[in-house]
């Protein structure tokens, strides 16, 4: 038997379609999303409950919460005058309306107004937790003093703990790792922002030693202990943290790129999976070198679906380096592959022919970024015949990274069909053309669903040469495109009514 919806769930459910929880929106502006579930919670008190759960749901800032609070207390809050204001349990009864709908909690700015918030929720009159549904806290606030009360508002609801400290202000974790033992449902926990100081690397690293059921983790580096025990944890999904130099003797390997030897860590640092019931599905690596040993650290991941391969290195070897196909020919096992994302920061002996090759494994191919963010710094061989054979191979691409030469156009046929119905977002980095108004007839004859094409806009791309003339003529590209669309849109409209006649 299915479960039915009760008409309060119902209704929250269709109200979260009113506000996107997004936590880039101040919970204090007046969106019109926000304006709409106020005057839902105040239409019918068949209405008033859950319109006020999707509106309090998620605070990026606590202001709202305070406004829950005894008037008398705002000055002490808004100006700092720390006075001795008794206050009863019945004066609180609005905030305690309001505060079990709270799930997600945020505090984004190093001000001391948030000092004087939590100093008065230290006073409350309330012996359960004053967030008895709270699941998220991100507390992003570089007063060390101030940590000692954010305990106030953890309880044993919380599954996520989000923390940026200042590696000069560095708190006191004692009351902290305490807090932690409370929250046995902790699956998520983000501790960052101490870089690599040896007192504070040490105690992160005792308060990971007492969380074994993390699915997600976000540390700054930690000690070899803690490095071996988190990547035998077997519930982690999403690791991002950062390895010392010294650290690289756990795991390294070496690997050639082109003329220069690069030193590459073979374990992956970071790994996602948005699945419950399989194995890991999504991988990730951010901000530590590696690439070679990648494959052979994921052999056992058959279903790996999302891929992120990003290498950091110094700028000039990086530019003069060379990857040749037959380093990335070693993904292609991954055949359930979406999203390939690949940042080393090297050039690439891509041509028309072995690009196509290399992206035929990847049938399911969603997202395929090279270099996105950082161009390619030398002259592609992949010419717009390469680009629509990569997109007529990947019939599911709908985001696509790569650096091509469309200057010559001389090998393309005269009229192009629709390679791929699906391609809305273009990154071509720093690729060359001189024929923009022909470019942009080619592209959206090939491309009908294509929304963006972006060229030189990368930082790293900056001071090199042509750039803003480039830049203008893929801009021109890009503006062009819906122009020419609607015009090919006309002629195959005409094409397959002639043909139906």
């Amino acid at each position: 038997m299915h479960r039915a919806l009760l008409l309060p769930e119902l209704l929250r459910y269709l109200f979260s379609y009113f506000e996107e929880l997004d936590r880039d929106n101040w919970p204090m502006v007046p969106t019109p999303s926000r304006k709409a579930l106020a005057a839902l919670a105040r239409t019918c008190r068949a209405f008033q409950d859950p319109a006020l759960d999707v509106l309090w749901a998620e605070l990026n800032e606590p202001n709202p919460l305070v406004k829950c609070m005894p008037s008398k207390l705002w000055p002490s809050i808004y100006r700092g005058e720390h006075r001795d204001l008794p206050f009863t349990e019945e004066e609180w009864s609005i905030f305690q309306k309001y505060a079990p709908r709270v799930h997600s909690l945020v505090f984004q700015l190093s001000v001391p107004l948030y000092r004087n918030i939590l100093a008065v929720w230290s006073s409350a009159p309330v012996t359960q937790p004053l967030f008895p549904n709270l699941q998220h806290l991100g507390y992003e606030h570089f007063i060390p003093e101030d940590f000692a009360l954010v305990p106030l508002v953890m309880g044993p609801s919380l599954t996520s703990l989000d923390i940026e400290v200042h590696p000069l202000g560095f708190p006191d974790l004692g009351l902290l790792a305490s807090a932690l033992q409370s929250c046995s449902y902790i699956r998520s926990f983000g501790l960052y922002g101490y870089r690599g100081d040896d007192q504070q690397v040490v105690a992160v690293s005792d308060i990971l030693s007492g969380l074994t059921l993390l699915k997600k983790l976000r540390c700054d580096q930690l000690t070899d202990a803690a490095l071996l025990k988190i990547f035998d944890m077997s519930s982690l999904r999403d690791i991002r943290i950062e390895i010392s130099p010294h650290q690289s003797r756990l795991f390294t390997a070496q690997r050639e790129f082109g003329r220069h030897t690069y030193p590459l860590s073979a374990r992956l640092l970071s790994h996602r999976a948005y699945s419950m019931f399989l194995s890991p599905k999504r991988l990730r690596k951010d901000n530590c070198p590696i690439f070679s040993s990648a494959t052979a650290l994921l052999r056992d991941h058959s279903t790996l679906s999302s891929l992120r391969l990003h290498v950091k290195g110094d700028r000039d070897v990086r530019h003069r380096a060379t990857i040749p196909l037959t380093t990335l020919t070693s993904l292609q096992r991954f055949v359930n592959l979406r999203e390939l994302d690949i940042q080393v920061g090297y050039a690439y002996e891509f041509t028309d022919t072995n690009i196509k090759e290399l992206v035929t494994a990847w049938p399911e191919l969603e997202t395929l970024y090279i270099n996105k963010g950082i161009g390619w710094h030398s002259p592609s061989s992949i010419t717009l015949s390469g680009l629509f054979a990569v997109t007529s191979t990947c019939s599911k691409l709908r985001n696509l990274c790569l650096c091509i030469d469309a200057v010559m156009l001389d090998a393309l046929p005269d009229r192009i069909l629709p390679q791929s119905q699906v391609l809305e977002n273009l990154f071509l980095e720093d690729s060359t053309l001189q024929q923009p108004a022909a470019v942009a007839l080619l592209l959206a004859s090939a491309f009908p669903a294509l929304k963006q094409v972006i060229a030189w806009d990368s930082e790293t791309l900056l001071q090199t040469a042509g750039r803003e003339n480039y830049q203008k003529l893929w801009q021109t590209v890009s503006a062009s495109i819906p122009s020419y669309r609607w015009i090919m849109e006309g002629h195959w409209r005409a094409l397959a009514a002639a043909q139906a006649s």
